[in-house]
């Protein structure tokens, strides 16, 4: 389990800039959106002037892909799909820090079958706010039917040794195939830790008391739960049964006051689950509703309230197990271009993106003041084939390299006991980036069903 980091006294300032997008119909590439189709669609593409506002997410954040099955020594990730990123600075400073990227390799190592450890050095301590936060993990890989999870999360000191003042931040993840055996897989992951408190947009938990009948969550005190109201968490479960009501108080669903001149507008949000714990058990979104308040004639949403359902590994039977939420209106993962959306046609062949559960959001920036700019265009849904689906986000920018890391995370959706994959992302046609995903049963056979993803970039529309 024991791994070195690299370049460990080195730090690099990522600052990208792009031009306009262009429209173009072309062949697809070998990571594009039409892997099945083999054409990719062009839609038109322009960026608006940007505002005067300024909004940034003061964010420690890191992600990863892991493509391989198998790894024989610790070994960097792919700098095309990887980020490593802290907060220098405080959140309430004007203009709020921009996470600056540290020029270390993500490492990734394999400590047995199915069990992966995925080091990112400096994050661990070396930002203003840190460790705790949230960390998610998606199976990768076409055709891969495998479900990954995340473990545990905390400081290492460099040799694999979880310490509490170690400045590597190590991730432990664990892949199980539909029997519920360790298993070898490809996955994404990522980290997001957050302080800030700029309104209704955004919240995480880790609920590590899977068998607790209510909870009570502080996001001031406690380390692993956070929302930007600075509201409380409350989560209630009939122990046995699997299934959690998360509640997030004041999340009403509105944009940050400072977005709202980008363009940003309310939406219902998204929500990323992970399962964590050594058990073979996996975890999907139940149901996602806002809950209202009256006052006079009209009601008012006053939280948002996310169910969570757990599922045997071995079974596919409901079952009680700890997990690891995050919810946003905005940037799941506070980098400078993100996009949600929500398949809920699952037997539809194309059809466009519910816009209620929906944004496209890019950051103009310097260096110094960050503006939001938000594509509210309702991204494109596509069934190719029984459980495979392909999402086309116009208008993002699909430049993929070093300098433009990306990552890309689902989460199936509904009261059953599916479960999703990420197959592969990339650009489309000069503007567009697509997103392929798969669903399955609890057996692992492909299956039709709803889920909610995300894509999260380092591309900066300035």
């Amino acid at each position: 389990m024991s791994s070195e980091p690299v370049n460990t006294d080195e730090k690099k300032k990522r600052v990208v800039r792009r031009t306009a997008c262009r429209v173009t119909r072309r062949n697809s590439s070998p990571r594009s959106l039409a892997l099945l189709s083999g054409v990719v669609l062009g839609f038109v593409c322009a960026f608006n002037e940007p505002a005067s506002a300024s909004y940034w997410i003061p964010a420690d954040q890191a992600f990863v892909l892991s493509s391989q099955y198998s790894y024989t020594s610790p070994t960097p990730a792919d700098e095309n799909y990887s980020w490593n990123a802290i907060a220098e600075g405080q959140p309430e400073q004007d203009p709020p820090p921009f996470p600056t990227g540290i020029d270390r390799d993500v490492l990734i190592t394999q400590v047995a079958t199915g069990s992966y450890r995925v080091d990112f050095p400096g994050q661990a301590g070396a930002g203003t706010m840190g460790v705790g936060g949230a960390v998610q993990v998606t199976a990768y890989g076409d055709g891969n039917n495998a479900r990954c999870k995340v473990w545990q999360w905390g400081p290492t000191d460099g040799n694999g040794n979880y310490s509490s003042v170690g400045s590597v931040l190590s991730v432990d993840v664990l892949c199980f195939n539909p029997a519920g055996t360790l298993t070898n897989s490809p996955f994404t992951a990522n980290y997001i830790h957050r302080t800030d408190q700029p309104g209704p947009e955004a919240a995480y938990v880790l609920v590590s008391n899977s068998s607790a009948s209510s909870q009570e969550y502080n996001t001031g005190e406690n380390p692993y739960a956070w929302s930007s109201t600075g509201g409380s968490i409350t989560v209630n479960h009939t122990p046995g049964t699997g299934n959690y009501a998360v509640e997030l108080f004041g999340q009403t669903g509105a944009a940050p006051a400072d977005a709202g001149a980008g363009g940003c507008i309310a939406n219902y949000g998204t929500v990323e689950v992970t399962a964590s714990g050594g058990s073979n058990a996996y975890c999907k979104v139940d149901d996602l509703v806002p809950e209202t308040t009256f006052h006079g004639q009209k009601s008012y949403v006053a939280a948002a309230v996310i169910r969570v359902s757990c599922f045997d590994g071995s079974t596919g039977l409901r079952t009680d197990s700890p997990f690891n939420m995050v919810y946003s209106t905005m940037a799941p993962n506070g980098t400078l271009t993100e996009a949600f959306a929500f398949g809920n046609q699952p037997g539809t062949a194309s059809y466009s993106g519910n816009i209620q559960y929906v944004n496209m959001v890019q950051e103009y920036g310097d260096g110094q003041t960050y503006i939001p700019h938000c594509i509210t265009s309702a991204p494109a849904m596509f069934r190719w084939q029984t459980g495979r689906y392909g999402i086309l986000f116009s208008g993002l920018g699909n430049t993929v390299g070093p300098s433009t890391p990306s990552y890309v995370k689902v989460t199936a959706f509904g009261s059953d006991s599916t479960f999703c994959n990420v197959v592969n992302w990339g650009p489309g046609s000069n503007s567009d980036v697509g997103v392929n995903v798969q669903c399955f049963t609890a057996a692992g056979v492909p299956s039709d069903t709803d889920f909610m993803m995300t894509y999260s970039s380092l591309f900066n529309a300035f």
